[in-house]
């Protein structure tokens, strides 16, 4: 026949015959398919990658206590101020040499806090910008009365951390200490001396 069809073949016979014959090919491959040295030395190595990077009770117990440390270091300089793992520590996600991420919570009442309508209007504000320089008087009528809580929540935020920074940079307990101020969320980085390890 000129189309190549077998009298009495349809289309779907075909299909079917060549789906079965490449199903028995891939089976043969398969079955010859042995994993070779390389690959075999590739997840040994992937493994022991793994093995050494895995948390240890030692490990989780420095950062325990790193944790717990500043912690009270907090409590003494900042009443009303309490700390909080986050991030891969917690969720257990962590490798040997993973940073700290703690996070300062800043309870109502404490000095610290953020009161929305607090004792400074934006007139007030807006004169201590201007008196500040220009470029804070540009940044006030740019966001106006609408971005003033927003502001000072993070101006809150950024002189708790200012005081930080001085502590830490003051102690015998960090190094390379960090200020950030403007991210969009403030941090301070540190070392800890005693354990090495990193904070955010």
């Amino acid at each position: 026949p000129e189309d190549g069809l077998a009298p009495g073949t349809s289309a779907e016979d075909l299909v079917e015959a060549a789906k079965d014959q490449a199903l028995e090919s891939s089976g043969q491959v398969l079955e010859k398919w042995r994993p070779s040295t390389s690959t075999a030395a590739l997840e040994a190595s992937l493994q022991t990658l793994v093995q050494v990077r895995e948390p240890t009770q030692q490990g989780d117990k420095m950062l325990g206590d790193l944790l717990s440390r500043f912690g009270e270091m907090i409590k003494h300089f900042f009443k009303g101020v309490s700390v909080s793992p986050f991030g891969s520590f917690v969720s257990g996600l962590h490798s040997v040499d993973s940073d700290l991420d703690i996070s300062l919570e800043v309870e109502e009442g404490s000095p610290f806090s953020y009161v929305e309508g607090g004792t400074e209007t934006a007139e007030q504000r807006k004169a201590r910008l201007q008196r500040r320089g220009p470029k804070n008087k540009e940044e006030f009528d740019r966001k106006g009365a609408a971005g003033e809580g927003e502001h000072r929540l993070q101006e809150a935020k950024v002189q708790l951390l200012k005081k930080l920074t001085k502590i830490l940079r003051g102690s015998r307990g960090a190094k390379e200490v960090q200020f950030i101020p403007h991210a969009r969320v403030p941090l301070v980085k540190f070392t800890d001396v005693m354990s090495g390890i990193s904070c955010d």
